[in-house]
């Protein structure tokens, strides 16, 4: 049995987690509108099913949804972006490498970048879950390695190579749909 307080530190961790997707989506979403791109939250059940073909990884069986918070697509409903929003890397952000690995195995057109606030790490020793450069993170190894981008809000993270400030995603993305057509 899950204990009462687990249950309660999940919920605000995904609360946590919607409101930061939310704020992903107020911060591209005006500039995407007028190349006529949307963006919306890939949990959706009906969200799932209208891109279902699209972005599935396929199974033994019918197959999965991975790690998908937003969707960026053109007006010919064709996914341009997946955008993976983390809080914080802790935990997730493997899982999330792995899918991109299969999407790129599945030779599947569209970019996978990660929107991250950057919480930071330690007991207020780091300011920054990605290091620098010069002395990167394991995490910034496997993200500039296997990513299409990080998109970071954290004034303290050292930007440079695919780190880049959350203010360029829109921009990307309109690119990006621009080379798909």
């Amino acid at each position: 049995m899950v204990d009462e307080s687990v249950r309660i530190r999940q919920g605000q961790v995904q609360k946590t987690g919607e409101g930061w997707e939310d704020e992903v989506i107020s911060i591209i979403e005006n500039k995407l509108k007028k190349y006529d791109i949307k963006i919306v939250k890939g949990k959706k059940e009906d969200i799932k099913s209208f891109f279902w073909k699209q972005l599935y990884i396929p199974t033994k069986r019918d197959g999965v949804w991975g790690d998908i918070d937003l969707i960026a697509y053109n007006e010919k409903n064709k996914v341009i972006a997946v955008i993976s929003c983390k809080v914080s890397l802790h935990g997730r952000f493997t899982e999330s490498l792995f899918y991109w690995l299969l999407f790129k195995t599945l030779k599947r057109p569209f970019k996978f970048v990660f929107a991250t606030n950057d919480k930071g790490r330690g007991q207020g020793t780091w300011k920054s879950e990605w290091g620098s450069n010069e002395k990167p993170t394991k995490d910034r190894e496997l993200a500039e390695a296997y990513t299409d981008g990080v998109y970071v809000k954290n004034s303290n993270t050292k930007l440079g190579g695919r780190l880049k400030p959350i203010e360029q995603l829109a921009d990307d993305i309109i690119k990006w749909s621009k080379e798909l057509n």
